[in-house]
């Protein structure tokens, strides 16, 4: 019933204000002196602040500050918020409150109150606490105007848009012995510059803008009286592959957080100890989005790590990149491992790729199965978080 009758709520205040109002001045007409008129401007002018501080809320902006755009899971964050307004603007009662992500962590004073100021700028600070693995966008806060005895309130959702990018914990794997191919034992190989590349000569095309000017083809250039280009043909280098299946139809939400961490070590250990490797996840939208480990992108294997979500659905057992992964180390690390899993390890093996699945998940049924694949050439590494 209350639900009903709360548009009308502001216009009967609205009207016992009026009401009030009219009352104090026929007082000080009939009763006239200094007492009843000054009852009746201090009524006069306390209404009035309360209309203007309630209608013209829309000319207060609100800033957020954060100190960086990127954290790490556990951590602790400290953001600003600022409210500018117009020095005359009046005010009595004031509280703004800011709309923190779901499952971003711990909120910790995400509102404030403010009372009556002539201060252009208003600030304060809070903190969020224990923060979660993800991309979040801040998009919103929540201005509340009022009065002292609370008869007219106004709130209204002002825009303000910020990212924050959360990224998994990992630390550096003290033994790596496990994880190194034949090649790899016998010393750690640099990636190769590009200008060493290991490429044949295949014909000659017209020039491109974008061409190296070392790759022109200056015989055949004079001859055809236009640049021409020298075309190679490019072999694929033997970068190792961690690939990721974020396959866990049943683990608990930490258990999957622990994988993620660890697929994030074994990435940081490869790209500390030089060994020349690609991050491979597989996505919600069917596709392995795969990134080079390199010191220049690293940031952005931490950012894939920091959105994967858990699957309810394993990797297909065909897709278009294992052809590419043939003759190559890969390092299957998977999150859960059950029948539909061996399934595309037999056939990610049938393309003569170096396999190896690693588990984090030790129970009884995964060994067992881990075992199984030992049998049919697929090493099992089991890691510990």
């Amino acid at each position: 019933m209350r639900s009903k009758l709360d548009p009308i709520y502001p216009i009967l205040k609205g009207v016992c204000g009026l009401l009030l109002l009219a009352g104090c001045f026929a007082y000080a007409m009939f009763q006239g002196g200094f007492v009843s008129w000054f009852l009746f401007y201090s009524v006069l002018i306390i209404g009035t602040m309360i209309v203007l501080s309630v209608l013209f809320t829309s000319r207060i902006s609100t800033k957020r500050i954060l100190q960086k755009k990127s954290y790490y899971a556990g951590e602790d964050v400290e953001i600003e918020i600022e409210i500018s307004k117009r020095m005359f603007q009046p005010f009595i009662y004031l509280r703004i409150q800011d709309i923190v992500p779901a499952n971003l962590g711990q909120a910790i004073g995400a509102q404030a109150m403010f009372f009556f100021s002539f201060s252009k700028k208003l600030s304060f600070s809070y903190h969020i606490t224990e923060l979660k693995r993800g991309h979040f966008e801040f998009e919103e806060m929540q201005i509340t105007t009022s009065d002292f005895f609370g008869w007219f309130e106004r709130k209204q959702r002002v825009k303000e848009a910020t990212e924050m990018t959360v990224f998994p914990r990992y630390s550096q794997l003290g033994d790596i012995s496990s994880f190194q191919t034949r090649q790899q034992t016998k010393g750690i190989t640099a990636k190769p510059s590009y200008k060493d590349e290991d490429r044949s000569l295949s014909g000659v095309r017209n020039y491109v803008p974008g061409d190296r000017l070392t790759s022109i083809n200056w015989k055949q250039s004079a001859k055809r009286e236009e640049l021409m280009t020298k075309e190679f043909e490019t072999y694929e280098g033997n970068a190792t592959i961690i690939a990721f299946d974020p396959y866990a139809p049943q683990l608990t939400y930490e258990a999957f957080e622990l994988v993620v961490e660890q697929v994030a070590s074994v990435a940081s250990t490869f790209l500390e100890s030089k060994i020349e490797s690609q991050l491979a996840v597989y996505t919600h939208e069917n596709e392995w989005i795969v990134e080079d480990l390199q010191v220049h992108t690293w940031e952005k294997g931490l950012r894939l790590l920091a959105t994967v979500q858990a699957h309810s659905q394993t990797a297909p057992e065909a897709h278009r990149i294992y052809r590419q992964w043939a003759n190559r180390t890969v390092f299957y690390i998977c999150a859960q491992l059950d029948e539909a899993v061996i399934k595309t390890l037999e056939k990610l093996a049938l393309e003569k790729a170096d396999l190896k699945v690693c588990l984090l998940e030790m129970e009884p049924d995964q060994v067992s199965l881990a075992e199984r694949l030992r049998h049919k050439g697929i090493e099992p590494i089991y890691m510990t978080s």
